[in-house]
C-alpha cells in the first residue's frame, strides 16, 4: 500500500505540471520532467485515456509530427444546479457557476448564487476525489474545464433551436444563431441552405461568455466543430450505462434497446464487478458466477470485511464500506449493479428487495420493522420509499413510548434521536436456484407485470383497465434512447415531443403473446422482439392507441406487396413516407414487433406460410419481409404481436 501511495503522488504530481502549463503540453517536455525516454513516456500516458489524450502537429519547421499531451476527464457540471441553485439533491455533477469555471466571465462576481469555487462543498470535494482531481487549486481546474474536450452540456453554448426551425422571436437570445448541421460540418446545402453559416454580433459575444476566443472566426469554428461532433459521438455511439440491470432483459431474456439500452443486461439481479486504479470509467470487470453468489451473500449478511476463499484456494479480502477489494495483493474497486428497487417497480419478482437496518446496543445491527425494533414507529417499506424520493435527503420517524422525533440523515447514513445511531441499507439475498426459479414465474405471472417505466397509481389494480399517454421527459434515459433510434436515418427531422402509450389491455394481450411463442423457441431470443416504426395519417393516431394496431385495416396506405398485413419498418424514414402531415408536423409510432421465425413475403400471403409446406396443419411462420438476408420491413398478421410504444411527434428542420 505504501508503494501504491508512491505511485499515487507521482500521479497528481504530473496532473498538476500539465495543468500549471495550460492543460496543453509538449510530450518532450513531460518526458524530460518524468526522466524518461519519450517511447516510455508515450506508453504511460496511453495507459491512462480517462485522464490524458495524445494529440500531433505538424511542425512547420520541419513538417514532422510532433507529440502533446492533453489533459481531460470526464467530470460533468450538474444541469439541475446550472438552472436553479438548490434544487440538485444529490448527483455526480460539480455544483459551480459555468462561466466562472470558463474563466472569470461571471457578471455577478462574489454576489453569484452559483458558487465561485470548486472546493466549497462537500459534494464538488466527493466528485473531485472520485475522478483524482482534488489535489488541483482553482486555476488549475479552470484550465482543466476550459478545454473543449472537456465541455459539457452545461459549459458549451447552446445552438437556437427556433432560429434553426425557421424564426426566434427573442429579443435578446442567449443560444447561437447559426445552422446546426453546419456547425457538425454536414450541412449538405452549402452556400443555399437557408440557415446562417456566419457568426453575428450576438454570437460572438455568447462565443466569448463560454471562453471561446472568437478573434479568429475560422479557429472558433473549428473548436465548436470539436465540441459538436463530440457531443454527437457521446450521444450515439458511447451509450452510458446506469448502475441498473435491465428488468425487461431478465424478465424475458430479450430487450428491444439491444446495445442501445442504458442499463445492464445481466442473468441475476445483481453482479458484482471490479476494476483497477485509475482505470476507464467503463472498465469494469464480471466477477464469475460462483464469487459474485458469494460476495453478495457476505454482502447481505451485513458484513463489512470479510475474506472469501473458492475451491482453487484463491482468496480475496472485501471491504464493503469503501467499495474496495484486494486479490493477490492488487488493490481494485467494487461495483454492485442491481435491479430497480422493490418500491420503484413493486409487480416484478425480480426487483431488489432492501433492508434497513440500525446499529443497536454491543454493535448488533436491527432490522426497521422487526420483532426486537417495535418502538420505532418506521418500517422497511416506508424508509425505502423516502430515499428513493431523496437519496440525500432525510426522514422523521417517531419513538412510540415518549413521541419522540428521531431524524433518519440517508447522506450521512445516521439515526439521531437521544443518541447517534449508524445506519445501513443492504438486499435481501436471493442464490442462483431462487434466481432462475423467480425467472421462470416471471414468464407465468405476466399479468401481474408492467413495463418498468409506467407509473401506475397505487389504487390502480387491475392492469388490463388502465390506459394512459404520458409525455416522455427530454432530459430522461428513455427520451434519448427513442429519439437516437429516430434520428438513425432521420437527421433532417428535430423531434418536437415523444409520448408513451400505457394501454394495460394491449401491454397483456402482447405479453401473454410473447409467452406463448417463448414456449414453442429453443431459445429465448429466437422470438425475435425488435423495435420497430409505423408510419399513419393522424386521424388513425388515437383509435391505435387505444385498440393497437388492426391487421383488417392492411394495404390502406402501404400496399400489400408482401402480404395482406401490418407493416412495419427498420428505419424511421421508410415509415415516414406513409405519414400525413398536419400543420407541419409528422407522427410516427415507435412499437415492440414479435417478428420470431420469418419468411419473404408475397402478394397473396393472408397469413404466413407454413415451415413445412408437407405438412398439413404444420406450424406457421411468425411474419414476413421484404429480404430474408436484411430485413427492413417486417409483416405480422396477428394484432397481438405488436405493442404501439410510442407516438414520436416531429418536424422538418429545412
Amino acid at each position: 500500500m505504501e508503494h501504491k501511495s508512491r505511485c499515487d503522488q507521482i500521479f497528481f504530481t504530473i496532473m498538476k505540471k500539465i495543468y500549471s502549463l495550460g492543460g496543453y503540453v509538449p510530450l518532450a517536455e513531460l518526458a524530460a520532467f518524468l526522466k524518461l525516454d519519450q517511447k516510455r513516456a508515450l506508453e504511460f500516458f496511453q495507459d491512462y485515456p480517462t485522464y490524458f489524450k495524445i494529440c500531433y502537429e505538424k511542425d512547420p519547421t520541419s513538417n514532422d509530427e510532433k507529440a502533446f499531451v492533453l489533459g481531460v476527464t470526464k467530470v460533468t457540471f450538474c444541469v439541475k444546479h446550472a438552472s436553479k441553485p438548490g434544487s440538485c439533491l444529490g448527483c455526480d455533477g460539480l455544483h459551480v457557476c459555468k462561466f466562472y469555471s470558463l474563466g472569470n466571465n461571471c457578471k455577478f462576481g462574489d454576489s453569484c448564487s452559483f458558487g465561485h469555487s470548486f472546493k466549497d462543498s462537500i459534494h464538488n470535494e466527493r466528485i473531485l476525489e472520485k475522478h483524482h482531481l482534488l489535489q488541483l487549486d482553482e486555476l488549475e481546474l479552470k484550465c482543466l474545464f476550459q478545454k473543449i474536450e472537456n465541455r459539457c452540456e452545461v459549459t458549451k453554448p447552446s445552438i437556437c433551436k427556433y432560429f434553426n426551425r425557421g424564426s426566434c422571436e427573442k429579443s435578446c437570445c442567449l443560444c447561437l444563431h447559426i445552422c446546426r448541421y453546419y456547425l457538425m460540418n454536414e450541412c449538405r446545402y452549402g452556400k443555399k441552405c437557408k440557415i446562417s453559416h456566419d457568426f453575428n454580433r450576438n454570437d460572438c459575444k455568447i462565443l466569448k461568455i463560454y471562453g471561446i476566443v472568437t478573434s479568429s472566426i475560422s479557429d472558433a469554428l473549428a473548436k465548436l466543430r470539436v465540441l459538436y461532433q463530440v457531443e454527437e459521438y457521446n450521444t450515439t455511439n458511447n451509450v452510458k450505462k446506469s448502475e441498473l440491470i435491465c428488468l425487461h432483459y431478465l424478465s424475458s431474456n430479450g430487450c428491444a434497446f439491444g446495445d442501445k439500452c442504458r442499463h445492464h443486461h445481466k442473468e441475476t439481479p445483481y453482479q458484482w464487478c471490479y476494476r483497477t486504479f485509475l482505470s476507464e470509467d467503463d472498465d469494469w470487470h464480471d466477477f464469475s458466477p460462483l464469487w459474485n453468489e458469494e460476495i453478495e451473500k457476505k454482502f447481505c449478511n451485513l458484513e463489512d470485511e470479510t475474506h472469501i476463499i473458492d475451491k482453487k484456494k484463491s482468496s480475496a479480502k472485501f471491504q464493503f464500506s469503501n467499495m474496495k477489494c484486494l486479490i493477490a495483493k492488487q488493490e481494485y474497486t467494487l461495483q454492485r449493479l442491481s435491479t430497480p428497487s422493490y418500491k420503484s417497480d413493486a409487480k416484478s419478482p425480480l426487483a431488489t428487495t432492501w433492508i434497513w437496518y440500525w446499529k443497536g446496543n454491543d454493535d448488533i445491527w436491527i432490522e426497521y420493522g422487526s420483532s426486537t425494533a417495535k418502538l420505532i414507529d418506521a418500517t422497511n417499506e416506508d424508509i425505502e420509499k423516502t430515499y428513493l424520493e431523496n437519496p440525500t435527503g432525510m426522514m422523521i420517524i417517531i419513538r412510540k413510548a415518549n413521541q419522540k422525533k428521531i431524524r433518519i440523515d440517508f447522506q450521512e447514513m445516521i439515526q439521531n434521536g437521544k443518541r447517534t445511531r449508524e445506519i445501513i441499507r443492504r438486499p435481501r439475498f436471493i442464490s442462483s436456484e431462487e434466481t432462475q426459479t423467480l425467472r421462470k414465474q416471471t414468464l407465468g405471472t405476466i399479468k401481474n407485470m408492467r413495463p418498468t417505466n409506467w407509473k401506475i397509481p397505487d389504487d390502480i389494480t387491475d392492469l388490463s383497465s388502465y390506459f394512459n399517454i404520458s409525455l416522455v421527459d427530454e432530459k430522461s434515459e428513455e427520451y434519448e434512447s427513442v429519439s437516437e433510434k429516430f434520428h438513425d436515418s432521420m437527421k433532417e427531422y428535430a423531434v418536437i415531443k415523444i409520448e408513451r402509450i400505457e394501454n394495460g389491455n394491449l401491454w397483456e394481450t402482447y405479453e401473454w403473446k410473447k409467452v406463448k411463442m417463448l414456449k414453442e423457441v429453443s431459445k429465448p431470443e429466437d422470438i425475435n422482439e425488435k423495435f420497430l416504426f409505423h408510419g399513419t395519417d393522424f386521424e388513425s393516431i388515437e383509435a391505435i392507441c387505444k385498440q393497437g394496431f388492426d391487421v383488417r385495416l392492411s394495404g390502406t396506405a402501404v400496399g400489400s406487396k408482401y402480404g395482406k398485413g401490418i407493416y412495419f419498418s427498420k428505419d424511421s424514414a421508410f415509415a415516414h413516407n406513409y405519414t400525413i402531415p398536419s400543420d407541419g408536423e409528422y407522427k410516427l409510432f415507435f412499437a415492440y414487433v414479435l417478428t420470431g421465425e420469418f419468411i419473404k413475403g408475397k402478394l397473396d400471403y393472408v397469413r404466413p406460410p407454413p415451415k413445412n409446406s408437407a405438412e398439413k396443419g404444420g406450424k406457421l411462420y411468425d411474419s414476413c419481409v421484404d429480404d430474408i438476408s436484411g430485413p427492413k420491413l417486417f409483416v405480422i398478421f396477428a394484432n397481438e404481436q405488436s405493442y404501439p410504444a410510442y407516438v414520436i411527434t416531429y418536424h422538418s428542420t429545412n
